[in-house]
């Protein structure tokens, strides 16, 4: 493997998990973000995506893009995903190898997810994640890059995402509100399965092109997903839901391309994560 990759994004929840993964076996890697992340020890570049002048990406061969991650307000994450990904491939290398992560929410509501199904987002955040796949494909050659659309994230110390909301209610008020009917269902997947799994794709990446799906079978809706905390854990909340019906509600995503390119097998499950992690602080 060539040891010259650079994780854009890199201060953000995977990109810190991305960099450890890396750095735990023994390949050098550079984390490039607006701001220096704490405990991590490798070569660090301040880098703003939506400012192309500040930074020459050219000398790396492997980047991976992490931001573009959904924001409060979402103008950021609309930004980075139009002007900021124009920016970065105007700033690499023809022959740079792109791990770009995106999100299954491009394909909107539907009964079966596969890589070759038309995107038909219906949030801002997953909009924004197929503008920035199509400027992708659009400008680069096919051969070099991995667009990675991934399902729900979730581990240690996380503070966004369904799971951190429930974590966070059980060790205070057992109280949840929801925007919709709790039919939403969701796919989980390890922050550290899915560092490994990129790992496993750049160690192989004369191989490996073209879009993936990275999800899990560790799938509830939101309803079950309350009802098995409050099982695990022997407690009770306190709920609200919404008539509204969820968005981007996908009952099966297919991971067939992937198992077959790496062997892919996560080693977390989420009942687990419920035990050793939900506790009262």
């Amino acid at each position: 493997m060539n040891n010259s990759i650079i994780v854009v994004g890199g201060s953000g929840y995977l990109g810190k998990a991305i960099i450890k993964t890396l750095s735990s076996n023994s390949i050098e890697v550079t984390c490039a973000d607006i701001v220096q992340p704490e405990g991590i020890n490798v070569p660090f570049i301040k880098y703003d995506i939506l400012n192309n002048k500040n930074v020459d990406l050219n000398k790396y061969n492997v980047i991976i893009n992490c931001t573009g991650q959904i924001t409060k307000p979402i103008e950021s994450c609309l930004l980075q995903n139009s002007i900021g990904i124009i920016n970065l491939l105007k700033n690499i290398n023809p022959k740079t190898y792109l791990i770009q992560i995106s999100t299954v929410g491009v394909y909107g509501t539907k009964p079966y997810a596969l890589e070759e199904d038309n995107v038909n987002p219906e949030t801002a955040y997953s909009t924004a994640k197929s503008i920035s796949e199509k400027i992708i494909i659009n400008t680069l050659n096919s051969n070099s890059y991995i667009i990675l659309r991934l399902c729900n994230l979730y581990g240690e110390n996380q503070t966004k995402g369904v799971l951190a909301y429930l974590k966070r209610s059980y060790q205070s008020d057992l109280l949840l509100d929801f925007n919709h009917n709790g039919n939403l269902l969701r796919s989980f997947l390890h922050v550290n399965d899915c560092a490994k799994t990129i790992y496993s794709l750049i160690s192989d990446y004369s191989n490996t092109r073209g879009i993936f799906n990275l999800s899990t079978h560790d799938t509830y809706t939101i309803k079950e997903l309350v009802k098995l905390v409050e099982q695990i854990k022997e407690i009770k909340y306190t709920t609200a839901w919404k008539n509204n019906l969820p968005w981007e509600n996908i009952e099966e995503i297919s991971i067939k391309k992937i198992i077959n390119q790496i062997s892919f097998k996560p080693e977390k499950n989420l009942i687990t994560f419920i035990k050793e992690t939900f506790t009262k602080e």
